[in-house]
């Protein structure tokens, strides 16, 4: 660790701007030295999100610029050829009402603007606010690789659902076995598990697929309830206690079994499938639990594997 390292790390605003502008008069070169993790000063204004140490050495890399093309490129990296891929920032976990702050991602426009981003800043927060990186995320936080992955798990519990309701179920009454079915009904809507309710609660998972595969809605309780009560069916699920809440919840739990952090089921599925493929890769693509806040699940879920048979 150079002492320009260090300073940035530890310093204050200014006194971070004189030490840099001190070693740049004696040592110009110093500005692009790495670290023992390979980190040149630079990447590290960046990571400790230092912006006068940051446009300090932006400035100096002009005032370098004409000796540095008398630098062989093995021994001095401009921050241009440092810089081509962007550090993620982390995600902000203690509030997850707002995503990234305006602050951070004011940070990373200033710095992606150096590699030919867009001006309008506006525009840049919006789009980055929850995460997206790809453009395409509805309203910001649900790539298109994510709305696959959910449309397509609804879809197989309600097909699951479906064999069940003429196999396993009584004519009358509630289910003798509510602990053997999958999804999950809680505990308290056990007595209350007829057909009839299982009924109404595979159409919930049905509308949730039909809502991502078929439109270009966003994904909230609403919006699934509102297609879901276009059957009768569902209005009992609903008068005795069922949620679309429990839908989505049951949903999200089997995306992220299925995924590559589980048993990785959906990518052996789609590994070849075009239209999957082309939809562009995002930030978001893997982010479960910023899809469960958004919609409002809890987030303390005990993950486990599940493995379907036959």
């Amino acid at each position: 660790m150079t002492p320009i390292h260090w300073y940035i790390r530890n310093g204050q605003d200014q006194q971070v701007v004189d030490v840099i502008r001190a070693y740049h008069a004696v040592y110009p070169q110093m500005i692009y030295q790495p670290d023992a993790l390979g980190d040149t000063p630079l990447d590290v204004a960046i990571q400790v999100q230092k912006q006068q140490a940051y446009d300090t050495i932006r400035e100096l890399h002009a005032v370098n610029r004409r000796a540095l093309q008398q630098v062989p490129t093995r021994q001095v990296a401009t921050p241009t050829e440092t810089h081509t891929k962007l550090p993620a920032l982390p995600r902000l976990v203690q509030d997850e009402r707002y995503g990234y702050s305006t602050e951070e991602l004011t940070f990373e426009y200033n710095y992606r603007r150096v590699e030919g981003m867009p001006d309008n800043i506006n525009d840049y927060i919006k789009q980055r606010r929850w995460g997206c990186t790809c453009g395409a995320c509805t309203e910001g936080w649900m790539s298109p690789r994510m709305r696959c992955r959910i449309a397509s798990a609804a879809e197989f519990i309600s097909d699951l659902m479906t064999d069940v309701h003429t196999s396993e179920f009584p004519k009358t009454g509630a289910h003798p076995s509510p602990n053997d079915l999958y999804p999950d009904v809680p505990f308290e809507l056990h007595p209350r598990l007829t057909l009839e309710f299982w009924m109404g609660f595979t159409i919930v998972f049905e509308m949730i697929g039909i809502l991502l595969g078929g439109t270009d809605l966003p994904l909230t309780e609403a919006a699934v309830l509102k297609l879901a009560r276009r059957r009768a069916v569902v209005d009992y699920f609903l008068t005795n206690g069922g949620k679309v809440l429990h839908a989505l919840d049951a949903t999200m739990d089997t995306v992220w079994e299925q995924s590559a952090r589980c048993d990785g089921i959906f990518e052996e599925i789609n590994a070849n499938d075009d239209e999957y493929n082309a939809l562009p890769t995002c930030e978001n693509d893997l982010n479960f639990e910023l899809v469960r806040n958004k919609l409002g699940l809890p987030h303390d879920v005990v993950h486990e594997v599940v493995r379907w048979e036959g």
